[in-house]
């Protein structure tokens, strides 16, 4: 994601915050990318890949938000799918976060549609 840091340079960054299963923030801890899942690009014109780097034992789903909360999408996925494509270019442009849910754990990332 391009944005704007503190310095004001427009240095890029990915957001991936690790939460509990409501996906509600945890408090200050520091957020970092998992590497169990990869979402790209970001920036999108439109389409969206997420590839999961670790086999779950169940199924899982992926919700995505508008900017205002509102459940745009829902996808469930057989467990042992690596990939999932997501497509927005049906949207406008924006802030959308999508959500990834296993079994007890929730992945949130704010991705930009340009």
């Amino acid at each position: 994601m391009k944005g704007h840091n503190a310095a004001g340079d427009g240095a890029e960054s990915s957001l991936a915050i690790i939460v509990n299963i409501n996906c509600t923030s945890t408090g200050n801890n520091k957020i970092s990318e998992s590497d169990k899942i990869k979402v790209y690009p970001n920036p999108t014109s439109g389409l969206i890949e997420v590839l999961v780097n670790e086999s779950f034992e169940n199924n899982y789903k992926i919700e995505v938000y508008n900017n205002l909360g509102v459940v745009i999408q829902t996808t469930v996925k057989q467990k042992g799918v690596v990939t999932a494509q997501i497509d927005l270019s049906g949207y406008p442009a924006g802030i959308y976060w999508i959500r990834i849910y296993f079994e007890n754990e929730c992945y949130q990332y704010k991705i930009i549609k340009e």
